[in-house]
C-alpha cells in the first residue's frame, strides 16, 4: 500500500533531492522559518493556547499546497512532523484530537480534510484518539477573499460539534488541528462550541501562522 502512495526512492519534498531518510533535506528545512512562541485568544473567561509551527513563508506554502491540492502525502507526512515536534517541545497535554472541518464542497473537490490526516497522523504517534465531530451548520463564504471582521462573521456560529461525543469530551483538554492560522477566525469559532457545550480546555495547534 505504501509503494502506491510513496515513490521508493526517498527525495525531498521541496528540491527533490535523493534522501536517505526523512522528508526534507536539511538546505529545504533551513527555508522554514520556524515559530517558537504561542499566542493566545480569550472566549470569555476560557484561554486558548494556540500554537504554529512555522511563519507561513513561500516554502511553508508550498508544502502545504502539495498536500492540500496535489495530494503530496509525503509533504503531508513532513508537516506533520513538525507538528509533533512543537507538541514535545511545548509539552501540549491534551486527550482527543479534533480536527478543523472543510465544507462539503471542498471535500469533493479535494477527495480529503488535510486536517484530518495531520490529526490522524499525529494521534498515531501520541496514541491519542482522533475525533473528526466538529461539522460546517451552514453555507459559508470563502475566506481567503474576506477582510479580518468579514471572516469572524462570515463563521460566526457556523461550526457544531456532534451530539454523540459531547459527554465523552465533556471537560477534557481538545488538540484542535488545522493547516494555517491567519485571522483565528475559524480557530475562534471551531472553540466556541467546544467551550460552552463542552466546557473544554483548548490547545490549538497550526502547521503555520499567516496574515492578511
Amino acid at each position: 500500500m505504501l509503494s502506491l502512495i510513496y515513490d521508493e526512492c526517498n527525495h525531498c519534498c521541496i528540491c527533490k533531492e535523493s534522501l536517505e531518510n526523512g522528508y526534507l533535506c536539511d538546505p529545504c528545512s533551513k527555508k522554514l522559518t520556524l515559530n517558537k512562541e504561542p499566542s493566545y485568544e480569550f472566549l470569555g473567561n476560557h484561554r486558548i493556547r494556540v500554537y504554529s509551527c512555522m511563519y507561513y513563508n513561500n516554502y511553508a506554502k508550498d508544502l502545504i499546497l502539495r498536500l492540500k491540492s496535489k495530494k503530496d502525502f509525503s509533504a503531508g507526512e513532513a508537516l506533520a512532523k513538525f507538528m509533533i515536534n512543537s507538541i514535545n517541545d511545548q509539552s501540549i497535554d491534551f486527550h482527543y484530537i479534533i480536527p478543523v472541518p472543510i465544507s462539503k464542497e471542498k471535500f469533493k473537490k479535494r477527495g480529503f480534510n488535510q486536517s484530518v490526516f495531520l490529526s490522524r497522523i499525529i494521534g498515531e504517534y501520541f496514541n491519542k484518539e482522533v475525533l473528526d465531530i466538529l461539522y460546517i451548520n451552514r453555507s459559508v463564504n470563502e475566506q481567503k477573499i474576506l477582510t479580518r471582521e468579514e471572516r469572524l462573521a462570515n463563521l460566526s456560529s457556523a461550526f457544531s460539534v456532534n451530539n454523540l461525543y459531547r459527554k465523552k469530551i465533556k471537560g477534557k483538554n481538545i488538540l484542535l488541528i488545522d493547516d494555517v492560522i491567519t485571522t483565528g477566525a475559524t480557530i475562534y469559532n471551531c472553540s466556541m462550541p467546544l467551550i460552552e457545550d463542552c466546557d473544554n480546555y483548548i490547545w490549538v495547534l497550526t502547521v503555520a501562522k499567516s496574515s492578511i
